[in-house]
């Protein structure tokens, strides 16, 4: 049975802590317009979407630390990349696991007396709905990038849908009929991952769910939603009967995943823009981002470096790949490495992380090459 602890506060007044101003409201429908404008194939915007950031976001100072940089990156490279700060505040876990900043964490300054790896954390999910609304607040307000967070407890999702621009359903969650019936009935885009075993059929009847209307519960109504055409793809590669890291972004996957799509066989360059805009109108296809980190990168986070390269390549030899592919993650902090103790300052507590040096300079390359 459960045990109440507390009730949580409502949104609104979480909100009233953190208003989204009319001023914080006009940056951030210009940056959802625009990212919607990359992502339906055929639109005005032929930029490049990279979404970056710390594997979890688990202090808001840190993680604001690192948004002024890559804001400051973000400029130099806007006519070729829209650059989205990954804000995960929730995690979802295989098993026991620090689970993200809405449960526990470094919520201001530096000190690792506050930080809870596990179970509830060091101040709680009372207090982790205001830290979490906070971080993306902050980011908002003082760099001008909306971000994008994890989708892992769907009735937290409130707390926060107004600051964000991108929502992300990872690998163990995409098989999960709520979020793929929460996800349709969302404006945000959303990126659905493939599961663990790299299913790109059980992709691909995620897409579908989150594409098409639906009914179903949700706040303690019943609801009807309209489908969300930017739900998408996101590739991170899998894990094989055997436990190895295995990639999925090669073009034979991304030709495979639109052949299941489209239920027809593309073997080369024979799909065109005006004929994916078809598709995903039909709930039939969707855009495509490429995970460079997890499976992609066999968990070292110096390996997104070559993935980010080979998809490049990609996209400079085969059409398909380059209309459909929209764009990348990457997994990257103030400090390069993970340290699970959380003793350093802007360093991963989770996945391993490239440093803020060889994040820039990898935009940079991709902003040169795109």
């Amino acid at each position: 049975m459960f045990k109440v602890r507390k009730k949580l506060p409502s949104v609104e007044s979480v909100k009233e802590i953190f208003p989204l101003t009319s001023k914080l409201a006009k940056i951030k429908q210009a940056r959802d317009t625009e990212l919607k404008d990359i992502l339906l194939p055929g639109a005005p915007s032929g930029k490049f979407i990279l979404i970056v950031g710390p594997c979890s976001a688990h202090c808001i100072d840190a993680t604001l630390a690192y948004c002024y940089e890559i804001a400051k990156i973000a400029d130099k490279v806007k006519d070729k990349l829209f650059i989205v700060p990954r804000i995960f505040t929730s995690k979802s876990r295989s098993g026991l696991g620090y689970k993200g900043l809405v449960h526990g964490g470094l919520s201001h300054g530096f000190s690792n007396s506050e930080f809870t790896s596990h179970d509830t954390g060091g101040f709680g999910m009372v207090e982790g709905v205001l830290n979490q609304r906070e971080v993306h607040y902050r980011v908002l307000a003082e760099t001008g990038l909306s971000g994008a967070d994890e989708l892992v407890y769907l009735d937290l999702f409130e707390y926060i849908a107004d600051l964000v621009s991108y929502v992300s359903i990872g690998a163990r969650a995409s098989d999960s009929q709520s979020h793929r019936l929460f996800a349709s009935g969302l404006n945000t885009p959303v990126g659905i991952k493939n599961n663990l075993a790299g299913r790109l059929d059980y992709l691909n009847y995620a897409l579908d769910v989150a594409h098409s209307p639906q009914e179903f519960s949700a706040g303690g109504y019943a609801v009807k939603s309209k489908g969300n055409k930017l739900a998408h793809a996101v590739l991170r590669g899998y894990i094989d009967s055997a436990g190895n890291h295995m990639p999925n972004y090669a073009l034979d996957t991304v030709l495979k995943l639109i052949e299941q799509q489209v239920n027809s066989k593309h073997q080369n360059n024979n799909i065109n823009n005006n004929q994916l805009i078809n598709n995903i109108e039909s709930g039939r296809a969707t855009s495509i981002i490429i995970d460079a980190s997890h499976s992609n990168s066999k968990k070292v986070a110096k390996n997104q470096i070559a993935v980010v390269g080979n998809i490049i390549a990609n996209i400079k030899s085969n059409t398909t790949y380059k209309n459909t592919v929209k764009g990348i993650m990457l997994e990257s902090f103030i400090e390069g490495g993970q340290d699970k103790a959380a003793k350093t300052f802007g360093k991963s507590v989770t996945d391993d992380c490239l440093n803020l040096q060889d994040t820039k300079n990898l935009i940079l390359k991709l902003a040169d090459n795109i």
